[in-house]
C-alpha cells in the first residue's frame, strides 16, 4: 500500500502514527491478541496548531472506536492528533499527548490518568536549578496554575476533563517506576508547606 493509505497529511502527526505501527508490530511478534487504533480528539476548529476540542464529539467517536475492538486487545491511542469535523488531520499543540489521555481517559469512565516522564512526579523546583522533592499530592487547580506558569511536567489543558470527571492524575517517572510520584485530585489533605502551588 501507498505510504498515504498510512500516514496523516499533516507531517507533524506522522511520528506518533508510526510509533503505534511500531508497537503493533512489536506485540504481535509477542504473539498477543493486540489491535492498535488512532482514537483521536474530534476538533471543533484548526487553530495555529492547538485545535480546540469539542469534547461530546470526541466522548461519542471514542465510545464508537472502543465498541469496534476486539474482545481482549489492547488499544494503542495515539496523542496529540485530532480531527475537525471534515474529518482532516490536526494536532492538539505541545503537551497535546497529556491532554489527549486526559480526554480519553473522561470519556471511557477510567479510573485513573498515569502521566509516565522523566521526573519523579511534580517537583518543587526545576530539576536543572536545584534538587527539587516531589509535591506528593496536588489538587487540579494547583496542578493547572503550576502548568501555565511555566512547570513543563503537565499540559495546563491536562486537567479540566479529569477533573469534570473526578478522575485522579498520577505523575510518575518513566526511569524510576516504584519511585515517588504526585497525585492530582480534587481536594488535598493538608501536607504542611512543601512548595509554593499557586500565585495570586
Amino acid at each position: 500500500r501507498r505510504c498515504a493509505d498510512f500516514f496523516p497529511p499533516d507531517p507533524t502527526s506522522t511520528g506518533k502514527v508510526l510509533a503505534a505501527y511500531v508497537e503493533d508490530l512489536h506485540r504481535k511478534r509477542q504473539a498477543k491478541q493486540f489491535r492498535w487504533t488512532v482514537v483521536g480528539a474530534l476538533a471543533a476548529a484548526i487553530a495555529c496548531g492547538a485545535a480546540a476540542v469539542d469534547p461530546a464529539a470526541t466522548s461519542a467517536r471514542v465510545a464508537v472506536a472502543w465498541r469496534a475492538l476486539r474482545p481482549g486487545a489492547t488499544p494503542v491511542a495515539t496523542g496529540f492528533i485530532a480531527a475537525d469535523s471534515e474529518g482532516r488531520t490536526t494536532t492538539l499543540g505541545r503537551g497535546g499527548s497529556d491532554y489527549s489521555v486526559s480526554l480519553l481517559a473522561a470519556a471511557l469512565g477510567a479510573g485513573a490518568v498515569e502521566i509516565w516522564t522523566d521526573v519523579d512526579g511534580v517537583l518543587s523546583s526545576p530539576p536543572a536549578l536545584a534538587a527539587g522533592r516531589t509535591v506528593p499530592c496536588l489538587s487540579y487547580g494547583e496542578a493547572e496554575q503550576l502548568a501555565r506558569y511555566g512547570g513543563k511536567v503537565l499540559h495546563p489543558a491536562t486537567m479540566a476533563p479529569a477533573a469534570a470527571a473526578g478522575i485522579p492524575i498520577v505523575v510518575r517517572n518513566t526511569f524510576n517506576p516504584e519511585g515517588p510520584r504526585t497525585q492530582v485530585v480534587s481536594r488535598v489533605a493538608a501536607q504542611g508547606v512543601v512548595a509554593v502551588t499557586a500565585v495570586a
